[in-house]
């Protein structure tokens, strides 16, 4: 019998949820690969509860979650994208601290943690805020017009804003595992330099691969970022 190749757990960005990853589920499935998207309150399933507006928040509840179903010897693999990626960084520290130690962290369209928000939008007034939504891009146009949708949306969004904008990592501990940084070449939240400063947070083996796009370039270039992450998979 072929081994489990171990749990992908997929962490969203600002606004986004568990469904952000379902197509992996399928495309993954079929390489042994058990995905399993991280669902954050405030959303989708959790809507009605109160979402995370602190990082320390967001890592005591997720750690404690994939603390009950892993142990030292599982094959463990995270991926985040923007908002996503700084709380996998944070949670794969934290099982660090328990002795549980990820194979590899791939963070995607974000700025190493020691890098502040450059472009704070969570505290300003809607109007001004949904204009900075539809600058960022990722989210439909008719939601963004939708205003009774985005009355609903708002406090979600903004939470998931404040928890990113605030977040600034000051001891830049470096991991055990090893680190696969995904940018694309048209994006103006994660520069080159911004997702290279990775590097600084491994102690093992540093991967970086751009691709063409923006912000939101793992919808766009969703199999070719698939076919990467199983090659590195495959690689741990």
């Amino acid at each position: 019998m072929e081994k489990q190749m171990g749990l992908l757990y997929c962490f969203p960005y600002a606004g986004g949820g568990a469904s952000a990853y379902r197509g992996w589920i399928k495309k993954l499935g079929a390489a042994r690969m058990s995905v399993r998207p991280v669902k954050l309150p405030g959303r989708e399933e959790r809507f009605m509860e109160v979402p995370f507006t602190t990082m320390e928040e967001a890592v005591s509840e997720i750690k404690s979650s994939i603390s009950k179903e892993v142990d030292e010897k599982t094959d463990i693999f995270f991926f985040g994208h923007s908002m996503g990626a700084k709380i996998a960084y944070e949670v794969a520290k934290a099982l660090e601290e328990e002795g549980i130690i990820i194979r590899c962290l791939m963070v995607s369209g974000s700025p190493s943690p020691d890098i502040q928000e450059k472009n704070r939008i969570y505290d300003l007034e809607d109007g001004d805020f949904i204009a900075g939504l539809k600058q960022l891009g990722g989210m439909p146009e008719a939601i963004l017009e939708n205003q009774e949708l985005m009355e609903l949306l708002l406090p979600m969004l903004k939470a998931d804003f404040k928890l990113i904008d605030t977040y600034c990592d000051k001891d830049r501990k470096p991991l055990k595992c090893s680190v696969l940084a995904f940018g694309a070449n048209e994006d103006a939240e994660a520069l080159y330099d911004e997702v290279m400063g990775w590097e600084r947070y491994t102690c093992g083996a540093f991967e970086s691969c751009f691709m063409g796009g923006g912000h939101f370039f793992i919808k766009e270039k969703e199999d070719e970022v698939l076919e990467i992450v199983q090659r590195k998979i495959k690689e741990c």
